[in-house]
């Protein structure tokens, strides 16, 4: 199963929405400034995968690509 695209509507710490889309077949780098959002988009799909350890409310959806 392959992240296919993350889109961040609430997530405690982020200011407004993100929306993130992934090439399922390559490897992925995110870069960017200080608080254009790496950690929170590391932080969403930590949520994804484990939703029992969040703290706080979020709403983030997914789409994977299965082979």
């Amino acid at each position: 199963m392959k992240l296919k695209a993350l889109d961040i509507r609430l997530l405690p710490g982020l200011d407004s929405p993100l929306a993130v889309s992934f090439d399922a077949h390559a490897v992925n780098v995110i870069t960017g400034p200080n608080a254009s959002g790496k950690s929170s988009l590391i932080r969403a799909v930590r949520a994804v995968l484990y939703p029992e350890q969040i703290d706080g409310f979020c709403h983030i959806l997914a789409e994977f690509e299965s082979d």
